[in-house]
């Protein structure tokens, strides 16, 4: 009775400890394989496929066991236990083929990225032009993307972005997609675009040789169906009259802005909006034009208040790009 007694306060220690589950004392580790993972990247690493219990003085190099090539596309691939062992062996993880491995017999291993699909390029253009050329100039009636070759995307998170700015001119009609993810640009990739539209264009009323001064009277905007892309066509009336040829245009054939001298943005002495930007952030300020500029030209600057000399693309009437 004594004995009971003297060891009664330590009872409810005693039954904590025995309710606790047990942690892995250091140095136990083990290996419980996934029925299934999905991947990015090249390799199939072990962290990738199977979740490490336990404690181990070489958790990160074991996550980082290369077992194999990924799959691509919708083509899985399968590891069993004997391919991580085998792995294990291979390394130079300390104890790393005698760690136990327990959980599913093999992992079917899948891919992070699927084919990409010539409609969610479609989407993104018609958003684009959408959003530059808006109804009743502008009136979309057929398009088509062809995407040449298998190309593979991530399955969720990429954003497209058609590249306009390269495409005046050019009767190929192939465009440039950007493919953004989590806001970085990773890849580009051509394609081609059939399109239709009906909108109103610029004509040439008479012959104009090059060097022509257009006037109103040389004009008549027509609305018609085309075909291609509407980015070497001037759809607004206004900035046409005063613009000078460089090329000569028939009468009654369409005025492209391939055939004008490129337009004065930006004079010197000019008060321009520059905005720099850099990995993860733009920043806004201002600069006088120390030399006058055309779209997509590269000027000086001088930085109002620090006379500093930069250097920048111009982008708009009055704007500046920087990329740092």
């Amino acid at each position: 009775m004594w004995y009971v007694n003297r060891y009664r306060p330590w009872y409810p220690l005693l039954l904590l400890a025995l309710l606790l589950p047990l942690e892995p004392a250091r140095g136990e580790a083990r290996i419980l394989l996934r029925a299934e993972a999905r991947v990015s990247g090249h390799q199939i690493r072990l962290g990738d496929i199977a979740d490490l219990e336990g404690s181990h003085p070489g958790t990160d190099a074991l996550s980082a066991v290369v077992l194999g090539l990924s799959p691509s596309g919708d083509i899985d691939r399968f590891i069993t236990a004997a391919d991580v062992r085998r792995a294990l062996v291979k390394s130079s993880v300390p104890d790393g083929p005698a760690i136990p491995i327990q959980g599913a017999d093999r992992v079917r291993v899948r891919a992070l990225t699927v084919p990409l699909n010539p409609e969610w390029i479609a989407d993104s253009i018609r958003l684009a032009l959408a959003r530059d050329f808006p109804a009743p100039k502008f009136q979309l009636r057929t398009l088509k993307v062809t995407v040449p070759g298998r190309v593979l995307v991530p399955a969720s998170g990429t954003a497209f972005q058609p590249d306009f700015e390269h495409q005046h001119g050019k009767p190929d009609n192939m465009l440039t997609i950007g493919l953004f993810r989590e806001g970085k640009k990773y890849r580009s990739i051509p394609v081609r675009v059939e399109m239709k539209w009906e909108g109103r264009a610029p004509v040439a009323r008479r012959d104009l040789p090059a060097g022509s001064l257009l006037q109103d009277q040389d004009i008549e905007w027509n609305r018609q169906e085309h075909e291609g892309f509407p980015l070497d066509l001037a759809l607004d009336p206004k900035p046409l009259a005063g613009m000078k040829l460089r090329l000569p245009v028939a009468a009654g054939e369409l005025i492209r802005n391939s055939a004008l001298l490129p337009e004065q943005l930006i004079a010197k002495g000019d008060l321009v909006e520059v905005t720099v930007r850099g990995k993860g952030f733009h920043v806004q300020t201002t600069a006088l034009a120390d030399q006058p500029g055309v779209s997509g030209q590269k000027i000086r600057l001088i930085q109002a208040g620090t006379k500093k000399n930069m250097i920048g693309r111009v982008v708009g009437r009055q704007k500046v790009e920087i990329l740092l």
